[in-house]
Parts: structure tokens; C-alpha cells; sequence
């Protein structure tokens, strides 16, 4: 909470002080708008402003990554909006990637499920088609899914946005002209089809890049419709609520005439029609932002608290902050996308907790996203995999019933896997956080009045039930737009009663100092009515679980937007030679006439991989020289980024045995290295019984080979199931841009069954054979999905098998490929395979 407040303090003074650093806004507002080469300056100034290489990125949309989107960087401008002379001067003050292409068929389907169009493809067709006979909640939903699975910021454009992308600096009907004689050039209209869509990208661009801003399919945008914009909006304008009147669509299409296809025109339609005339296009917000002051926090120790309508701008301001058009957002609870949780923007606020006879003014620091519903029995069923309620609901109904008889240690584990499984930070709400919540302003006994009969109007309790739990959201809801905070269930809370609840709140008022105690509120549907208001609360044992406790869930808003500065990932490089030619106790060097190589030691790996987010390493020894694993102890000892020694020893010796437990007597020996002819020759001699010394020294056994490995490590592991297996270099397999061989992949199939067993993703570039490597995460995809769909999230492990990876790509790009991949997955996972999974398999201690 205090590094939250120094954020928000932070914040304003980064503004003031990036504004300098920054490029300047693009300027459209002169008699002749921009011309292209100002344009593209701009582009590429604040692609290299965010730290990106180029003004043009693919992102991709779904888990797998096998669905992308191609994006062009909208940098920050000014501009005209409307024609001639009702035109008024808007500035849009954050850079935004948009679509360079309207949302194809391809892309559509592999993120919904299906492919509504009218003018439907298959195979390649599709994904150049654009996809139409979406409804803007449908096209909202795309957006939704795919900021859920890959944890970016997808969205529909702001009508504002829309126009800006599409006029691309200029001040003309059109984006080439005032006449459409010129307008077939640029798009597929009535006048040359009125047919059908065409290939997205066949007609020409504008300025910025973006193709099809007029014709093909009209495009909707995040806004609902306005008769007339708002004349008091002219930064980052953003549209009415849900007027009742339809949403917003842009560009024209294949079947209108050339006025409609004018950069200025706008239209409506109902937000639940779909016809074969409407697509969409979608942007995603830079995981670099430009920060920028935050809203006042919202303030609700007036005498009358806070109205409904302050409420309300507050949210919508914060959701601006953080780049969003709304203050209302879906997240996915699994990985398919198939169940999820509607949630609503808490702004930071401050207001007066308990009764007005000992009001404590506490200050909510942090803005979060917080449940619209009670969690649901579908919710819990699709994480835990169980329904524990007393009135548990089959089939659809599951979907619209809270989940209760859960314990608030039950609740922690949902909160835990949830977390885990979609990279994201899920809670519960803190007991401050909760009141604030429930109160939205008022303070009053309940958020819609005082006299006890009100509670009935909102809250499922012993006077107007005394049977069961209702649907969620079958009562009244608060001005944040909050159902249930009242009666049905009691809703847990997240931390031990008596537990310090803000900076500005000095002691819990209420509370019970005990760690094993917890609060729940609201009451329930069998509380008493006058029971079920603001300061309602029960008192539980943490492994208390009955019909009358459910919960709310939190997910953590990600901090806004400053140019990150440290990685804030952590990984450790499990895969890394050193070596020194020149030292005395060096193996000899064949007298072939070349130079001795140049040393390769910690301090030259650093400089490489510390700028990453590398903060330690794993050596793995690949001579067959006994002492050398002394001499890698020894440069162990001296240098704690070296967390283990993965030694290598013949498990043939005589003296095996005795080596083995010399060198596992010191604790940075993890493990040691063979190979699989020593797997196959072994398995019907000594290695069994030799590895099951390694077992009982609590070691590791890295195996290398090739495509063959898999089957054999597979049966060594199904004989010593204690064993942590690692397999390297994805069993230098050849990485040439298509799919595995099915050998290989039956192989590492029958190694991933056992759960002993992982994989490293090491030597990627060396096994393309090519000088330099590929440097796209697309051509190793089909090996690391591969790797993916076998091993999961928790058994596969990074390795850079550094130096020899020099002679492949420099050591950015190795670390580069998997970044890409396994970031888009989520933090968590990401997590994972750059380090935690590592601790699994080598059970290495930091130093």
C-alpha cells in the first residue's frame, strides 16, 4: 500500500518529467494536415520511444499463439474531427497499436469458435477475408477473449481514435482526395462491387499503414451513439454510455455508396444486429504507456458522501487512465475462455468506515477490479473442479447461483489456481476495500437509504426468503454498478481480523486479533434484513464452510503505464559452459595449429544476460575429465550467480560411485550429465542401480541425444519414478520452421508422462543449421508448441547452452525467441519456465 501511495505520487512528476523525453504529438492541424513523411517519422520515433524496433509488430490473439494480428503504432496527435467548417481540433494523447488489417475470418474463428460470415472462406481464404455478421457485443467479446488469454489489452477503437487512424494527417474527404473517382483505389464500395467483401490488404493504404479505413466492411467502434459529440470532450474523447441508440460504425462498406466511405462520415446500428456489411478492426494498448497524472481519488467524506453521477465519472476516469474505453470488463477464469468473471473498475477513494457514532476516514489507495456478481457455482465448478454447495444448481443454472459452503481457506486455493492458470493476480477483498465497495459513495446504513425496509429492495435475507440463495443480480445494485453486497451470501474477506487495513487506518475498529479468524459480510440469505447493510459482519474460523459464506473475487489492475527500466521478469539461464584453455589444470588441446580460444567465464556471461532479467545460472559440464567438475565448484564458490554445478561423470567407471558422492557433498552439485548411448547400453547393466544413488542424493540427471532420446529416457524414467529427468535441447531436434517428425514427437510423448521428467528449451538456434539463425519466434513455434502441448507449464525450463549458442545467434536473440513465446501465455507462466520450474527440477538454493 505506501510503494501504491509513492506511485500515484510518483506518477505526476514522471509525466512532467517524460513529457520532455517524449517525441512530440503529431500535428494534423494545418491548412494542409501532415504529409506521409511527417507521419511515418512520427510512427518510427515513438515505436523507438517504447523501446520497440520497428512501428509494425505482430501480436498474437489466442494461448497457442497460431492465431496473430498485425499492428500499426497510432502515435499520439492532434487533428480536425468532422468536415469543413463544423470541424473541431481533438488530441489524442496516448500511442495505440492498431490493426493493420480489419479483423479476418481466421482470426475470428480461432478465437471464438466459429465463423458467422456470410461471405464465408476455408483454409487460406479465411485468413484474408475479413469476417462479418458480428454484432458490436460480439466484436466487444473478441476483444475480451483475447486480452483473457494472452493478458494484453485488446479493444474496439474510440470513434475519436477511428477517425485520427483513418484521416492519417489528412484534411480530405478521402484519405487520397476530395473526389471518389480516386476512391476505388482505396476501397471495395458500391460503386465498383456491391458484390461482396474482398481480401483484406487489396486496395491501397493510407499514411499510417492501415488498409481498408474506407469500404469492405464497416468497422465498429467502442462507442455507443451520440447525435452530436460532446463539445465539452476534446482530449481522448470517449463516447456516452449505453445510449440505448446503437453503437457507432465507421469507413462504409462493400455495399454503400461513396459518400458513406467519407473519413468523417459515422453511422449506427443496434448493438446486437449482424449483418454481412459489419466487421471490425481492434487495437492494443503498448506494454510501455506514457504515464500520466491520475484522476483525483474519489471522495466520499462529504456530509452526503458521494452521488451516483460522481461515482460513476471517477470509474470512468480511472478505466481512462489505464487506457481503457470502459469501467466494465470480463476476464477469463480458464485457459479455454469458457467460463468467466464479469468485474467492475474500484477507484482509489476515501470515505468514513463503521457507524456514525465511530467513523475511522480510511483512504483506498489502490484501484482494482472487483466482482459485478458473487462468484457462481459454474465459476468455482470450472476451477476447483467440484460444486460444493448446499443448493447446488445443475446445467445452466450454475451459471447464475453463488457459490457457497466454502471455507476462506477454499476460497485461497480457488484464488491460487485462478491466479496461476491466467498469470493474473486474483484476491479477495480486504475488509476496508469491501465497505468501500458496498457503501459506493453513501453514507447511509445501506447504499439505498437507512430505514430497514430498504435492505429488501436489495438484498436476499430472512424477510423476503428465509429459504435459500437467489440468482445473483436478482436485487438492486449500487451506484459502482455492485449486486448482492447485501444479503444472499456472506462474502469472505481477505485478511486476518485485527490485521492493519490502510496507511490511514491506524487499527481494524472492529477487529479480533487472531490469525485464525476471519470476517465475512454482508450477511445472508438467511440474516436478518437490517443485518445485511454497510457495516454488517460475521466472525468465522478460516475452515468454517456453510450454506451462508460464499464470496467476491478481485483481480489486481495492472500498474499503469511507465517505460519499464529493470526486467521485471526473473530468470535463471540453466544451461551455460564455461571454460579457460589457458588455465594450468586445462585438458590438453590437439596441436592443430589453431589459436586457443578466448576464455568463457561468469563475468562475460553477465554482461549478456543480466540486461535480460538473468539473475543466475546453472553450469553444465560437458568434459569427461574428473577434475574439471572440482574446477567448476571452485568457480562456484567464488561467484554466487552461479547457483549449480551439473557435473559429468561416466556411469560406466568403476569409479562412479565414489566420485559421485565426493562431488555431491557439496551442495552446489545438482546433478550430472550423460548420454543417451550410455542410456541405451545402460539400461540393461548398471545405470539403473547408478541413477538410483542420484535419487538417493537427491540429484539430477540431464540426458542429451537425439530425436531417439525420448523413447529411452522414457523407460529409464518409468524405472526410477523418483527421479528428476532433464532432457536437453529439446533432443536436438533440427528447428526448421515446420512441424516435429511424428517419431520425435511419440517419443517426447511417452517421456512427458512421466512426471519426473522435463524438458529444456535450449539450443533452438544452433539445430537450424543456419548462419545466423532465424530470429522469429514464428519459425520455432511449431517445435515450442509442440513442447507446450506435451510438457504443460510446469515442466519445461529455459537454457541457453551459452557460449555454444554464439556460433547460432548472439545471446538477445536466444533469449528473445522464448521471451515472445512464453510471455504471451501470461506472467505466471512465464514465471515458471524462467525460473521456477528450474527450482523443481534442480532444487538449487539462491545465494
Amino acid at each position: 500500500m505506501r510503494l501504491c501511495k509513492l506511485l500515484f505520487i510518483l506518477l505526476a512528476c514522471a509525466a512532467h518529467s517524460r513529457a520532455a523525453d517524449a517525441p512530440p504529438i503529431l500535428d494534423c492541424t494545418g491548412p494542409n494536415g501532415a504529409d506521409a513523411k511527417t507521419l511515418l517519422a512520427a510512427q518510427k520515433a515513438w515505436a523507438k520511444h517504447l523501446g520497440e524496433t520497428s512501428h509494425e509488430k505482430a501480436f498474437p490473439l489466442d494461448k497457442s499463439g497460431k492465431a496473430t494480428v498485425e499492428m500499426v503504432l497510432l502515435p499520439p496527435g492532434k487533428y480536425y474531427r468532422g468536415e469543413s467548417t463544423s470541424a473541431v481540433v481533438v488530441t489524442l494523447t496516448q500511442p495505440l497499436w492498431v490493426g493493420k488489417y480489419e479483423v479476418t475470418q481466421h482470426q475470428y474463428a480461432a478465437i471464438m469458435g466459429d465463423n458467422p460470415s456470410h461471405f464465408r472462406r476455408e483454409g487460406k481464404d479465411s485468413a484474408e477475408t475479413p469476417v462479418e455478421c458480428v454484432s458490436h457485443l460480439d466484436a466487444e467479446r473478441f476483444c475480451e477473449i483475447a486480452s483473457g488469454v494472452t493478458n494484453a489489452d485488446f479493444r474496439l477503437l474510440t470513434e475519436a481514435e477511428w477517425e485520427f487512424a483513418a484521416k492519417a494527417g489528412t484534411r480530405t474527404k478521402y484519405y487520397n482526395g476530395d473526389g471518389s473517382d480516386k476512391l476505388g483505389d482505396i476501397a471495395q464500395f458500391g460503386g465498383n462491387n456491391r458484390k461482396s467483401t474482398t481480401k483484406v490488404g487489396s486496395k491501397a493504404p493510407n499514411a499510417f499503414g492501415l488498409h481498408d479505413m474506407s469500404g469492405n466492411v464497416w468497422e465498429w467502434c467502442s462507442d455507443y451513439w451520440a447525435e452530436a459529440y460532446d463539445s465539452n470532450s476534446s482530449v481522448d474523447p470517449i463516447g456516452p454510455d449505453n445510449s440505448g441508440q446503437g453503437g457507432v460504425t465507421r469507413g462504409g462498406s462493400w455495399a454503400t455508396g461513396a459518400d458513406n466511405c467519407r473519413s468523417a462520415y459515422r453511422t449506427r446500428d443496434g448493438e446486437t444486429y449482424a449483418g454481412s456489411h459489419l466487421g471490425f478492426r481492434i487495437a492494443r494498448l503498448p506494454d510501455a504507456r506514457m504515464p500520466s497524472q491520475p484522476p483525483p481519488i474519489l471522495d466520499c467524506t462529504g456530509a452526503e458522501g458521494a452521488d451516483a453521477k460522481t461515482v460513476v465519472a471517477s470509474q470512468k476516469a480511472w478505466a481512462k487512465h489505464f487506457g481503457l474505453s470502459n469501467h466494465r470488463r470480463s476476464f477469463p477464469l480458464d485457459q479455454a475462455g469458457k467460463v468467466w468473471v464479469e468485474m467492475i473498475l474500484l477507484p482509489p477513494g476515501k470515505y468514513y468506515q463503521g457507524d456514525e457514532k465511530k467513523p475511522t476516514l480510511v483512504n483506498i489507495l489502490e484501484p482494482m477490479w472487483v466482482g459485478k456478481y458473487e462468484a457462481t457455482q459454474q465459476q468455482y465448478e470450472a476451477v476447483v473442479g467440484r460444486n460444493p454447495s448446499h443448493f447446488k444448481r445443475a446445467g445452466a443454472d450454475a451459471a447464475f447461483y453463488p457459490v457457497e459452503k466454502v471455507s476462506h481457506l477454499d476460497v485461497l486455493k480457488f484464488c491460487e489456481v485462478v491466479s496461476a492458470k491466467m498469470g493474473a493476480e486474483f484476491r479477495l477483498l480486504r475488509e476496508v476495500e469491501w465497505e468501500y465497495a458496498y457503501r459506493a459513495g453513501t453514507r447511509t446504513r445501506f447504499y439505498n437509504g437507512d430505514a430497514n425496509e430498504k435492505a429488501l429492495e436489495i438484498a436476499q435475507c430472512s424477510a423476503n426468503n428465509f429459504l435459500s440463495t437467489a440468482k445473483v443480480g436478482s436485487k438492486a445494485p449500487n451506484a459502482f454498478g455492485f449486486f448482492d453486497m447485501g444479503g444472499n451470501v456472506a462474502e469472505w474477506c481477505g485478511e486476518p481480523v485485527g490485521q492493519r487495513q490502510s496507511l490511514e487506518l491506524p487499527k481494524d475498529p472492529n477487529g479480533l486479533d487472531t490469525s485464525l479468524v476471519r470476517a465475512n459480510r454482508g450477511n445472508a440469505w438467511d440474516s436478518q434484513c437490517r443485518s445485511c447493510n454497510a457495516t454488517g459482519r460475521s466472525l468465522n474460523t478460516e475452515a468454517y464452510a456453510g450454506s451462508q459464506i460464499g464470496f467476491r473475487l478481485v483481480r489486481q489492475v495492472r500498474a499503469a503505464a511507465s517505460t519499464p527500466k529493470e526486467p521485471k521478469l526473473k530468470m535463471l539461464d540453466t544451461h551455460v559452459h564455461f571454460f579457460d584453455a589457458t588455465r594450468p589444470t586445462a585438458p590438453p588441446r590437439p596441436n592443430d595449429g589453431k589459436p586457443i580460444p578466448k576464455p568463457m567465464l561468469p563475468d562475460d556471461l553477465k554482461k549478456l544476460s543480466q540486461p535480460h532479467g538473468v539473475v543466475g545460472c546453472i553450469l553444465v559440464e560437458a568434459n569427461s575429465i574428473v577434475e574439471d567438475n572440482q574446477w567448476w565448484l571452485d568457480l562456484a564458490k567464488t561467484d554466487p550467480f552461479i547457483v549449480g554445478v551439473v557435473g559429468r561423470l561416466d556411469p560406466a567407471s568403476d569409479d562412479f560411485e565414489k566420485n559421485l558422492r565426493r562431488f555431491a557433498a557439496n551442495p552446489l552439485f545438482r546433478g550430472i550429465r550423460i548420454y543417451h548411448n550410455e542410456i541405451k547400453a545402460g539400461l540393461q547393466g548398471k545405470l539403473v542401480e547408478r541413477c538410483k544413488l542420484l535419487e538417493e542424493l537427491g540429484l539430477t540427471l540431464d540426458v542429451l541425444g537425439g530425436p531417439d532420446l525420448p523413447a529411452d529416457a522414457a523407460l529409464l524414467a518409468a524405472k526410477l519414478p523418483k527421479l528428476r529427468i532433464v532432457i536437453n535441447h529439446a533432443a536436438n531436434l533440427r528447428v526448421d520452421g515446420k512441424e516435429p517428425p511424428p517419431k520425435w514427437r511419440d517419443g517426447m510423448a511417452a517421456a512427458a508422462k512421466h512426471p519426473n521428467v522435463y524438458c529444456k528449451v535450449s539450443a533452438l538456434v544452433e539445430q537450424t543449421g543456419r548462419k545466423p539463425a532465424p530470429r522469429d519466434v514464428e519459425y520455432y513455434r511449431p517445435v515450442i508448441d509442440a513442447l507446450w502441448d506435451l510438457f504443460g507449464e510446469d515442466r519445461l525450463i529455459y537454457g541457453s547452452n551459452w557460449p555454444v549458442s554464439n556460433g547460432g545467434a548472439p545471446y538477445d536473440t536466444v533469449i528473445g525467441i522464448v521471451h515472445d513465446y512464453f510471455t504471451s501465455k501470461g506472467e505466471r507462466v512465464a514465471a515458471k519456465f524462467f525460473l521456477g520450474n528450474s527450482q523443481t527440477a534442480y532444487a538449487w538454493q539462491a545465494r
